[in-house]
């Protein structure tokens, strides 16, 4: 077992991302993020609660199948390519990746095939024809672009995924007024963006290689892969469940209305949660494999360290502020019939701070390799959450599946933290999080003392003058500790490494 003890100059602001890899990834989470509020607040008006609710069930299904078919092939790409040193090994497992996903939209094909022998309408087989093609492009496009995060290449990662957000909700919004606000047109725009991207994201990958390696050395690398990532298919498809289930019981028990206010909701509180935690985890992981093939566990560590400890500074604002401005944003943005409480609000927010915290934390168990307990662990959670939206929604409906959510986002994150720092040594930073903790505290404080004042009373006062207001109180106590000083200086540590 690896030690856990971490000495006091592995402690200090240094192992985190660097400030041009974060910025690229900033940028494109929130592009995407503010695509995806603009496709809500344009869609919602244009289609009504039932047909937004039939387009998330299809997108989640979509969503389900490429899982299983692409996303271990994504994950093998940066584990296993960032992992190499060599040019040369590099490009040969990018050839040997490329097979396995052109491979892999075989899978996609079979899939809807049977989902025509059962589709029992017209508008259900119309929708699975374009779930698969929105599948097997998906699975194209991002099996590619991952290549440009896996060699360092975060700008160019940032503008393909950035242009394919924008995409996608023009082109749904194009068509669903030029031809009819259905559920199939607003997959097919998603679809129209990935056939506009993926032939010069392919082709910029082919061009990267100097030379075809060898079929051997092919052969050898596509059989690598699969050893690490095929176990990983089991964690994706229980991942899909963690996910996903909320719609498919909301869609089985309640119907496609609820599935569409639902989904509103859930994706304001994805949108927020993932703008500013995933571009540290995107920055940091390339550089962490690195550091674990080069200098081994505690370098490797070190900086995941680091990468928790923005999180920490982080998560508690994100969590006060969706607490207590989310339902404003929900009610200047989207139409009456896509209202939601304020408490779905509230536990959407800790289900995903829950799963973004398992997704840094289950790094120790990803470079060593340990596939098989990452699936055994999210399996487990999985189960618990197939269990609880059972229960719950048919009890307490939207807010039944949010709780379900939490619930398995919950417990794998629990579960994933002691394997994980078993198997690399990571420390929690404890004082940040105390720091944090009091931050949000000032920040609820200024938040119901401006909600009593006169001034701010409408929505849109609330969001562009409370909030900011209350967030420079959280930040005051971050300075005031010398935190933002210590993220200031890991931000700008050029190379991710212990001094």
């Amino acid at each position: 077992m690896v030690s856990t003890r971490v000495s006091p100059a592995e402690r200090a602001p240094v192992g985190l991302p660097p400030f041009g890899s974060f910025r690229s990834y900033f940028s494109n989470e929130l592009i995407n993020a503010l695509a995806t509020l603009a496709g809500v607040v344009v869609l919602t008006r244009l289609v009504t609660p039932e047909v937004y609710g039939a387009y998330a069930v299809t997108i989640a299904a979509a969503s389900v199948a490429m899982a299983l078919c692409g996303e271990w092939l994504q994950l093998s790409t940066l584990r296993l390519v960032a992992a190499q040193r060599r040019e040369s090994h590099r490009q040969t497992y990018v050839r040997g990746l490329l097979h396995l996903t052109l491979a892999s939209t075989g899978a996609l094909l079979a899939a809807a095939a049977a989902g025509l022998v059962l589709a029992g309408t017209p508008l259900v087989r119309a929708l699975v024809v374009m779930g698969w093609l929105y599948a097997t492009l998906n699975v194209l496009f991002l099996g590619t672009t991952i290549y440009f995060q896996a060699t360092l290449q975060p700008a160019r990662f940032a503008r393909y995924r950035s242009a394919y957000s924008v995409l996608r909700v023009l082109f749904a919004a194009l068509l669903a007024v030029l031809l009819a606000p259905s559920p199939v047109w607003l997959v097919a725009g998603s679809v129209l963006g990935l056939v506009v991207l993926l032939p010069p994201a392919i082709l910029t990958v082919l061009r990267a290689q100097a030379r075809a390696p060898t079929a051997r050395r092919v052969a050898a690398a596509r059989a690598r892969v699969v050893r690490f990532g095929a176990p990983l298919i089991g964690w994706f498809a229980a991942s899909q469940v963690l996910n996903l289930a909320d719609r498919f019981f909301l869609q089985g028990l309640l119907g496609s209305a609820e599935v569409g206010m639902y989904t509103v909701t859930y994706a304001l509180v994805v949108g927020a949660t993932t703008t500013l935690l995933q571009p540290i985890l995107a920055a940091v992981y390339p550089p962490m494999v690195s550091a674990w093939q080069q200098d081994g566990p505690a370098a490797a560590g070190h900086q995941l360290t680091g990468a928790l400890r923005l999180f920490v500074l982080l998560a508690p604002l994100l969590l006060a502020g969706l607490t207590l401005y989310g339902d404003d944003v929900l009610a200047v943005l989207v139409p009456s019939a896509y209202q939601t409480p304020r408490l779905l609000v509230v536990v959407l927010a800790g289900a995903l701070l829950c799963w973004n915290a398992g997704l840094y934390l289950q790094k120790g168990l990803e470079l060593s390799l340990k596939s098989t307990s990452l699936v055994k662990t999210l399996a487990a959670a999985a189960a618990a959450n197939v269990v609880a939206n059972l229960i719950l929604i048919d009890r307490i409906g939207l807010l039944g599946a949010a709780l379900a959510t939490l619930i398995g986002y919950g417990i794998y994150a629990a579960s994933i933290f002691r394997q994980s720092r078993a198997a690399l040594p990571f420390a929690l930073p404890a004082r940040a999080t105390a720091v944090a903790f009091v931050a949000a505290g000032a920040f609820v404080l200024v938040a119901v003392f401006l909600e009593r004042g006169p001034a701010f009373h409408t929505g849109w006062e609330r969001i562009l003058l409370a909030a900011p207001i209350a967030t420079l109180a959280y930040l005051g106590v971050l300075y005031v500790a010398g935190e933002l000083r210590l993220a200031a200086v890991g931000l700008a540590t050029t190379r991710p490494t212990a001094r």
